[in-house]
């Protein structure tokens, strides 16, 4: 797989200008331009009152950012439409990647907060639970679009009309609202028909998932647990486990420090193999370091006939995810919004994959975020 440089793009307000454009009115664009380059040259906690003490020096500044991010009715699909497609003609994107933030509150108020495991704590914690769309490449993985994952206390009553969440995709499984992230790119030429790689693996059936590309003829990397059920040629039912623990010595090879074995073809239960139909059959492969166990991981693809080392280059998009989320955590204040709408959220996050996107383009290979 390539690695591409990205192309440098012009100042932060020149591009706040070209992606804010579409917002109706003058000072919607000029506070959405002031937000991103708080995010980016405010240190510390970004928040609503520190971002426009910083920039502005109007006393009434707090007051009116709070009014654009948390209460004002601007649309932030048409703004994420406008950075994907930034993006993609600044980047050579490889890949749609999936991949969850958890995002951590102390209080109970903020939208979707819920108290979950956290597979990077190793424990239960009171979080949000974001699902993120990154365009990747051997370089980076850029955000260009979010979901909020709302447990069902949040999807009924007083909560749901305190936060002002009127979505109806917001009432999706997180599975669903993979799919329908996905489906958003539909209309975008030449990055339509990119692989997803997806690890959803804590919170998800990832089958359900599997079954989603296959629906849609997406090509695909998922991650699935050990115990994930599958078919095997012969028809046997067999664990992704067992299926790879005695593997065939033909189909293990080492890349780099990586361990990499390759089963037959296999299929998930419900689609046999007398179905037919190219997307039909998935290929096996587990990676990991050596004879370290805990660090194996099981993943399906569609994509049956490309070279192993291609396949092992796809899973370690989601290293660049997962990079991508902590940088935008530690130096652009993913997890400092204090506001407790639906709306504000997704104004914020916008705004901070805006400001990450513009970063990583501009001084990825220089700074470290939060460093």
């Amino acid at each position: 797989m390539t690695t591409h440089a990205p192309a440098r793009p012009v100042s932060a307000a020149a591009f706040a200008d070209e992606l804010f454009a579409g917002l109706p009115r003058a000072d919607q664009r000029r506070w959405a331009r002031v937000y991103l380059q708080g995010l980016l040259a405010t240190p510390g906690k970004k928040s609503l009152r520190r971002i426009a003490s910083a920039l502005a020096a109007s006393p009434t500044a707090s007051q009116s950012m709070h009014q654009f991010i948390n209460v004002s009715p601007w649309e932030w699909q048409p703004v994420r439409d406008v950075l994907a497609d930034w993006v993609a003609a600044r980047t050579a994107p490889e890949a749609h990647v999936l991949d969850l933030a958890y995002i951590p509150k102390r209080g109970l108020h903020s939208c979707g907060v819920h108290t979950r495991f956290v597979p990077q704590l190793g424990r239960t914690a009171s979080c949000q639970l974001g699902l993120g769309l990154f365009l990747a490449s051997g370089y980076d993985a850029l955000p260009t679009d979010w979901h909020l994952h709302l447990p069902e206390p949040w999807l009924s009553g007083e909560e749901r009309q305190r936060a002002r969440i009127q979505e109806p995709l917001c009432e999706r499984s997180l599975e669903e609202q993979a799919e329908a992230l996905i489906a958003s790119q539909d209309h975008r030429t030449g990055i339509r028909d990119l692989p997803v790689v997806a690890d959803l693996t804590p919170h998800t059936d990832s089958l359900h998932l599997v079954r989603a590309m296959f629906r849609r003829r997406q090509p695909f990397m998922v991650q699935v647990p050990p115990h994930t059920r599958l078919v095997t040629a012969q028809g046997v039912e067999r664990d992704a486990r067992s299926l790879t623990d005695r593997p065939d010595r033909s189909a293990a090879l080492t890349v780099g420090a990586e361990h990499i074995v390759s089963t037959a073809p296999v299929w998930a239960p419900g689609r046999t193999p007398d179905t037919g139909g190219t997307f039909d059959v998935c290929r096996l492969i587990v990676t990991g370091r050596g004879g370290d166990r805990s660090r194996r991981r099981w993943w399906l693809t569609s994509l049956v006939d490309e070279r192993t080392d291609n396949l092992l280059a796809l899973t370690a998009l989601m290293d660049r995810s997962a990079r991508a989320i902590n940088e935008m955590q530690r130096g652009l204040g993913l997890a400092d919004f204090e506001g407790r709408s639906f709306p504000g959220w997704h104004h914020h996050m916008t705004i901070v994959s805006a400001a990450y996107a513009w970063h990583r383009l501009r001084d990825g290979d220089r700074y470290d975020l939060g460093a």
